[in-house]
C-alpha cells in the first residue's frame, strides 16, 4: 500500500508542539495525573504529515481525508501514553491510554514499509478529548510514523512503560 503522505517525525519539547495539539495533550495528560509532559515523558515526538498526492476517485467520492496536512503527537509516560492528531478539517483529538491497561496490537499487513511504520495502540480504558474537549471512549488508535526506526523507538518506549507499570 502506498502512503498518501510525506511524513516527518521528530523529538520535541511540549512548547514545540503545534498549539491546538499541545493544549489538548496537556488537558488529556492531567486527566491521568500526568502534570508535566516535558519532565515525565520518556519519549515525546511529533509527526507532521503532508499529502503528497491528490486523493483518488474513491476518496473524493466517499469523502477521504479533507486535510492537506496534519500533525500527530505521541508522549510516553509511566502512567499513560498520550496520542493525538490535529488538522484544520478533522479538528483536534487526543487520547490518554493508561499503561496498566494498554496493549500494542499486531498491525494488519497493509503493505511492506507502511506496516513497519505503524503502531496500533489499544486500551479498554481510554480518556479521550474530542474537538470541543468532551470526553469520549475509543478502543484503539493507529499511529503512523515517518520511518520504521521511529516506530521501533516508539514501540520500545511504550513496551518499557507498560512493563514498569505492571511490575
Amino acid at each position: 500500500m502506498k502512503d498518501d503522505y510525506t511524513r516527518t517525525t521528530r523529538r520535541v519539547s511540549v512548547a514545540a508542539i503545534v498549539t491546538p495539539l499541545r493544549e489538548a495533550s496537556a488537558r488529556a495528560a492531567r486527566v491521568v495525573d500526568v502534570e508535566d509532559l516535558d519532565v515525565q515523558a520518556s519519549l515525546l515526538i511529533e509527526t507532521h504529515s503532508v499529502k503528497s498526492r491528490a486523493a483518488g476517485f474513491f476518496a473524493r467520492v466517499l469523502g477521504g481525508d479533507g486535510d492537506r496536512e496534519h500533525w500527530t503527537v505521541l508522549a510516553v509516560t509511566p502512567r499513560a501514553v498520550i496520542v493525538g492528531t490535529h488538522g484544520e478539517t478533522r479538528g483536534t483529538w487526543v487520547r490518554a491510554l493508561p499503561t496498566d491497561t494498554l496493549e500494542l496490537e499486531a498491525v494488519p499487513a497493509i503493505g511492506g514499509e507502511m506496516t513497519a511504520r505503524t503502531l496500533l495502540l489499544a486500551s479498554p480504558v481510554l480518556a479521550s478529548l474530542g474537538p470541543s474537549g468532551e470526553p469520549t471512549r475509543v478502543g484503539s488508535y493507529p499511529l503512523v510514523l515517518a520511518t520504521a526506526a521511529d516506530a521501533d523507538d516508539a514501540k520500545r518506549a511504550i513496551e518499557s512503560a507498560i512493563a514498569s507499570r505492571r511490575s
